[in-house]
């Protein structure tokens, strides 16, 4: 009974190290090149009034 549960314990350590190795070489495989540089390029910023926002045209004077 001994050996028979060691040998399970033994198959489920094998089948996790194998799934873990197996994950690591997807992870290892991904292209993370599309993700690089390419969108942290400075681009163009569009600056857009809020039409809800609150206009305070009062120039030196504490808005409160």
């Amino acid at each position: 009974m001994e050996s028979k549960q060691n040998k399970i314990v033994r198959k489920k350590f094998f089948n996790n190290i194998s799934k873990g190795f197996v994950g690591f070489l997807l992870f290892n495989s991904f292209p993370f090149k599309i993700f690089g540089k390419d969108f942290l390029k400075n681009k163009e910023v569009e600056v857009k009034i809020n039409p809800n926002a609150v206009v305070r045209k009062k120039n030196g004077k504490k808005n409160v």
